[in-house]
C-alpha cells in the first residue's frame, strides 16, 4: 500500500480484540486507499508521553476527516452503510414503532440522551414545514443525530419523487441521502458538520449514521437477485413497444446507419471513424432504455442511485447490450486471410449484416442472457487491453 499523503498515517486508539487481524472502520479506508483483498498495514507504537500527546493532538483520525488536497472528506459513508442510509431515507420506507425504538435506543446516551424529547422536536419541525408528523421512518432515525440548528439543502436525484434533500433545524423533511451528501464530496453533510461543529461532532455523526444504517439493513434486508437484472417483458414504451424489442430496433437502426456511411464516405479513415461512432450510439441509447425499464424499487438500481457500487453503464451491460468493443480506439481489425476476417469462426464471404458487425467487435447480447463464444472472444480482447493499460500506466496523484 502506497502512502502518498498526510492522512495515510493516522493515530488511532487501540481496542484489543481476539485474533491477529487488524480491524478498522470502513469510513476511514479511503484515507489509506485500503480495501480487504489482502492489504497489509504497519503499526507504529508511540513510546513516550510526548509522542503520544503529539499524535493525539495532530494525527488523530478525527483531525484528518477533511483532506488538505481538495478540502473534501477523507472519511465518508461507503458501501453497505451508504446503501442502507439511502434506502431508509426514501419516502416509501416505513418502520414500526418497535423497530424504530429498537434501533434508536442502541445509539447510546452519550449521543442521544433523550429520545422522546428529540422525537417531539422532529414532529414540531415537520408540522412547521407542512408535513405529516410521522417520524417513525428512516428520515426520523437520521434526524435523531443531527444538531438542532443544522440547516441544509442540496439537489440530488436519489429520490425521483423528492429531487431536493432539505434539512431544517436538524430534521430531514424532504429528499433522500446518497453519495453526494454523505460521501467524499464538497458541501457534503460531513464536511459542513466538521466545519461548523468541530471534529468531535463530525466523527460522532459518521460513526452513528453507520450504526443506524447497518442496523436498519438488519431489519429490512437487502439482496440483488437475477430478477433485478432482467427487464420485465411487460415493460413497454409510449408506442406500446416492448423494451427488449426497442433495444433490438436501436441496434438495427445503427446497422442501417453504418451501411449508409459505407456507401457515402470515400475516405477510409473518416469512414471507419463515422461507422464506429454510429455503432457506439447503440450502447448509449441501450443504456437509457435499460435504465428507464427498471422499476424505482429495483435493488440493482438502488446500489447505483445511492452511489454504493456500480454505475448505469454496468446496468446497461447486464440488462441491455454490451455494444461496440474497441481496440486502441478502433473496431476489432481484420488480421486473418489478408484482411478479410477477424476470427476463423466467420465465413470468407456472404456474411449477414449481423455477422459482419459482430466480426468487428459489436456485441448485441447482454451479460444476463449470455454471450456466444465469438462475442465472448471479442469482449476478452478489449478487456485484455484494459488490464495491460492498468499494469503499465503510471497512476497520477
Amino acid at each position: 500500500m502506497k502512502l502518498l499523503h498526510k492522512a495515510s498515517m493516522q493515530a488511532m486508539e487501540v481496542i484489543i480484540k481476539p485474533y491477529k487481524t487488524l480491524r478498522m472502520n470502513l469510513a476511514i479506508c479511503k484515507s489509506f486507499n485500503a480495501d480487504f483483498d489482502g492489504d497489509e498495514m504497519n503499526i507504529h507504537v508511540a513510546q513516550t508521553l510526548e509522542s503520544q500527546t503529539e499524535l493525539r493532538l495532530l494525527s488523530a483520525a478525527k483531525y484528518n476527516i477533511i483532506s488538505p488536497q481538495g478540502s473534501k472528506p477523507n472519511m465518508c459513508i461507503v458501501q453497505d452503510s451508504l446503501l442502507g442510509a439511502y434506502r431508509m431515507s426514501l419516502g416509501t420506507q416505513k418502520l414500526t414503532k418497535e423497530q424504530f425504538f429498537n434501533i434508536s435506543l442502541k445509539i447510546g446516551d452519550d449521543v442521544l440522551p433523550d429520545v422522546l424529547k428529540r422525537i417531539q422536536h422532529i414532529r414540531r419541525v415537520l408540522i412547521e414545514k407542512g408535513k405529516k408528523a410521522q417520524c417513525f421512518n428512516g428520515k426520523g432515525l437520521v434526524s435523531l443525530i443531527l444538531p438542532d440548528d443544522f440547516n441544509y439543502e442540496k439537489h440530488n436525484n436519489a429520490d425521483p419523487q423528492e429531487p431536493w434533500l432539505r434539512i431544517y433545524k436538524g430534521v430531514i423533511y424532504e429528499g433522500a441521502l446518497e453519495k453526494s451528501v454523505i460521501g467524499a464530496t464538497n458541501n457534503s453533510i460531513i464536511q459542513i458538520i466538521n466545519k461548523e461543529y468541530g471534529a468531535d461532532r463530525a466523527s460522532q455523526f459518521i460513526d452513528t449514521i453507520q450504526f443506524i444504517a447497518n442496523n436498519w439493513l438488519l431489519v429490512s434486508g437487502f439482496t440483488v437477485g437475477i430478477k433485478d437484472c432482467i427487464i420485465p417483458p411487460t415493460e413497454i414504451n409510449n408506442n406500446g413497444v416492448n423494451k427488449k424489442q426497442q433495444i433490438r430496433d436501436v441496434v438495427e437502426k445503427c446497422f442501417i446507419e453504418a451501411e449508409n456511411i459505407k456507401t457515402t464516405t470515400n475516405n477510409p479513415n473518416i469512414r471507419e471513424l463515422r461507422i464506429n461512432a454510429a455503432l457506439s450510439k447503440a450502447k448509449d441509447i441501450g443504456l437509457k432504455i435499460a435504465k428507464d425499464a427498471l422499476a424505482p424499487t429495483n435493488n440493482f438500481l438502488s446500489t447505483v442511485n445511492s452511489g454504493s457500487k456500480g454505475d448505469f453503464f454496468n446496468i446497461a451491460q447486464i440488462t441491455g447490450l454490451l455494444g461496440q468493443q474497441n481496440l486502441r480506439g478502433q473496431r476489432v481489425p481484420l488480421l486473418l486471410n489478408n484482411g478479410k476476417r477477424s476470427l476463423p469462426h466467420y465465413p470468407f464471404e456472404n456474411l449477414t449484416v449481423e455477422q459482419e458487425y459482430e466480426s468487428r467487435g459489436f456485441i448485441s447480447s447482454s451479460f444476463i442472457h449470455g454471450l456466444n463464444p465469438k462475442e465472448f472472444y471479442m469482449h476478452g480482447m478489449s478487456g485484455r487491453e484494459g488490464v495491460s493499460d492498468k499494469v503499465v500506466s503510471v497512476k497520477g496523484s
